[in-house]
Parts: C-alpha cells; structure tokens; sequence
C-alpha cells in the first residue's frame, strides 16, 4: 500500500479485504465463497497456485521413472491437517489410510502430508503408505510435483482449498475427501467449494471407490492472471491519456 501511494504502483491483493480496504488497491483476487462482487474483483474458485497441467504433463515421464517400483494405478494422497473448520488425527490418518489402501487393491500409493499435519498423523501416513508405495518423510526435496505428475488419480483431504486447487489444475480424477468436521459455522465455506468443484466436473466427493472419468482440468490462477493484466492495461491506457 505505502509502494501504490509513493509510486503509484498498480497493487493487487489475493484473499478478502473489506470496502474501505480495497480502495487501497487496484484489483482483488478472492474465492467465489466470500460472496463479493464489484468492478475491481475477480471471483475464483478455490484459490490461486502455482500448478500448471502443460508443466505437469511435461513432468509425467521423468516422474514415472522415479516412481517406477509403485505398481499401477498409482493413486497420490495429498493430506492436510485441522484447521478452524475439520479435525484431523493420528486415528483419523488411520482411518483414512485404511480407507484408501483398499481401494487401490494391486495398486500403488504416492502420499505426502503438509505441515499442517502433525507429527502423529505423518507418523501413521508413512507407516501405511510406504508399504504401498510412497509416503514423503520430509526427508529430501518436496516431490510435490513429480507425485502429481506420476499419479492416476489424486485424493485431497478437503481442508486444503489451495491443495485441492492445484489437483484439479492436472485435469486428472480428484476425489475430495472430507475430514470430520469440528465446527459446523466455519466448514460451509469450503463445502461450497467442495460442491462448485463437482458440478463442474472436476472432482468428486471420496465415497470410497475409484472411479475413471475425463477431467476439463480447472486452471483459475490463468484466469486471475489475465483479470490482472486487463486491469493494467486499461490504468495504463487511463494515466497515459
């Protein structure tokens, strides 16, 4: 804000900002959730990343090779922690654990937790998962991306808007899998985008099962990208008047 006011930079801001916030900016860039509409704002769904399908797909035979020992179809599992909406523990990694390892039958694992997972739950992730395949220890680089590159299918844990963004960018089968909820007034606003991703026809809410379909793919950070760069053109176009 101090850059915009000395140097009358053209400013930005992703997530929500009130009325009187926004007057500091030039654009916003929010989720469709927020419910907020006006010149300036561009609604998404889900949230901004840095995942693109050409440069996944372009990943997919380097990733393969990597992965070569995980058995076929390989399933990733991207699991994220309790936040102020869901709950997630040891015995729910557990669970969800139990829950994909007989679903993927022959098949392979490629798992990682996120920080937000604690250290008893990747405990119980690895432990499971390694033995179907691959589970991150933190140990190494992230293969974030060569897992989503290598994998079949993709389950999210439902938390993880930006997660779950960045899977469905792959145009690949995402199941949305939802942790038990803790508090009934925060967990709504990402149903509504667990709801908008499936009828859509990017993802599907985990019923247990693996399913094959055709994915448009959803890339939302090229559309906030162009949004940005119209709005920048046209305060360019209106100061060199």
């Amino acid at each position: 804000m101090a850059v915009r006011r000395r140097y009358g930079a053209f400013s930005v801001f992703i997530h929500t900002l009130s009325s009187s916030e926004l007057s500091s900016f030039d654009a916003m860039i929010c989720g469709e959730h927020d419910k907020l509409s006006g010149d300036k704002i561009l609604s998404i769904i889900g949230a901004v990343g840095g995942i693109r399908k050409s440069d996944i797909d372009a990943r997919r035979a380097s990733a393969l090779k990597k992965f070569a020992a995980v058995p076929t179809p390989r399933v990733a599992v991207l699991v994220g922690g309790a936040n102020r909406a869901f709950s997630l523990s040891a015995d729910d990694c557990r669970t969800l654990s139990d829950f994909v390892i007989a679903a993927v039958g022959p098949g392979g694992v490629l798992a990682t937790p996120s920080r937000r997972t604690g250290a008893p739950g990747k405990s119980e992730l690895i432990k499971t998962f390694a033995e179907k395949g691959f589970c991150w220890d933190e140990s190494g680089e992230n293969p974030y991306h060569d897992i989503l590159a290598a994998a079949d299918y993709i389950i999210v844990s439902g938390d993880f808007i930006n997660m779950l963004s960045e899977a469905v960018a792959t145009a690949k089968p995402v199941f949305i899998y939802r942790l038990p909820e803790k508090n009934h007034r925060a967990a709504p606003k990402f149903y509504d985008v667990h709801k908008r991703l499936v009828e859509i026809g990017v993802a599907k809410i985990w019923n247990g099962q693996l399913q094959h379909w055709t994915s448009p793919g959803l890339d939302e950070t090229a559309r906030a990208a162009q949004f940005v760069w119209e709005k920048y053109n046209a305060a360019q176009a209106v100061a060199n008047k």
